[in-house]
């Protein structure tokens, strides 16, 4: 999760960098503790996800996909299609609130889905 903490002022160029240096380590400590707030108050986003949301057959994609295999593999394995494989990685991958299906399955081995 990532945050960005501004400050303005007023001051001119050199006011402001005589009093930034003096107000910097307090700035960074508010921020961080601002930070540390939000995330005790509404969590990192993506990381609240049931286990019981995840199919079996997505289990089992993402498993596959664990191990290194392509879309037609799985797909061979699994007796479906590739583009149903990519519809069941896509799904775990919204579940698990994944940037990309690479990381759907880092998630689900650091969730126990798959090992």
């Amino acid at each position: 999760m990532w945050a960005l903490f501004g400050v303005s002022t007023q001051d001119n160029e050199r006011e402001w960098d005589l009093r930034r240096r003096e107000l910097l380590k307090d700035a960074m400590v508010l921020a961080h503790y601002i930070h540390q707030r939000a995330v005790e108050i509404y969590g990192y986003p993506g990381e609240s996800f049931s286990l019981k949301a995840i199919t079996p057959r997505e289990r089992e994609a993402l498993s596959w996909s664990a191990e290194g295999k392509s879309f037609q593999d799985i797909a061979t394995i699994m007796r479906i299609s590739a583009e149903t494989v990519k519809a069941h990685l896509d799904s775990a991958r919204f579940k698990l609130g994944a940037l990309t299906r690479t990381h759907a399955v880092v998630k689900a081995i650091r969730a126990g889905i798959v090992r």
